[in-house]
């Protein structure tokens, strides 16, 4: 989730929330708790306040983000090596976002990645709200932390890395 904050006053405003859990499928339904909570005996002793069940997964965690003010993009970047390009946009839309997947790895041969397997995102079509809306999810291979991120709007590219290397992503081509 990335928040907007106005600090321009004396305490901070809240102007507008990004969820960023929308465009991977997840197992979890929020009404299958509830109508299992209110079936349990032991209901009087269940959690009280906000769960999020998406913010259990370290891959969900947020670790890079750039705005640019001029185009409206804003890339965010995670734990698990994605990277999402979203662009401001007024109106509610539903489509697909591109999916590419970056091998940081491609000239090392032998290389066998034993790790956590990486987030499976929504195949179709997916209804956006109104504000930042994602059109490109990038993938990096191996998964690893984003360590670095850059924009340059103008070009249409993306600059990041990882750990394991870097990669330059055209949007536009």
């Amino acid at each position: 989730m990335v928040r907007f904050w106005d600090a321009s006053g004396m305490c901070l405003l809240l102007l507008y929330k990004l969820s960023t859990v929308q465009v991977f499928l997840t197992n979890t339904d929020p009404s299958e708790s509830l109508t299992a909570q209110g079936q349990d005996e032991w209901s009087l002793l269940c959690k009280v306040g906000s769960f999020d069940p998406h913010s259990d997964d370290p891959q969900l965690g947020i670790q890079k983000i750039f705005l640019c003010k001029y185009s409206g993009y804003l890339v965010v970047a995670t734990t698990a090596g994605q990277v999402r390009l979203l662009e401001l946009n007024d109106e509610e839309v539903e489509h697909s976002v591109e999916q590419v997947e970056a091998d940081l790895l491609q000239d090392q041969e032998g290389y066998l990645w034993k790790g956590q397997e990486c987030l499976c995102a929504c195949p179709g079509p997916v209804r956006f709200e109104p504000g930042f809306q994602p059109f490109v999810l990038v993938q990096c291979q191996p998964l690893a932390v984003v360590t670095f991120l850059a924009l340059h709007s103008q070009w249409h590219l993306v600059a990041f890395g990882t750990s394991h290397g870097f990669s330059l992503f055209d949007h536009q081509q």
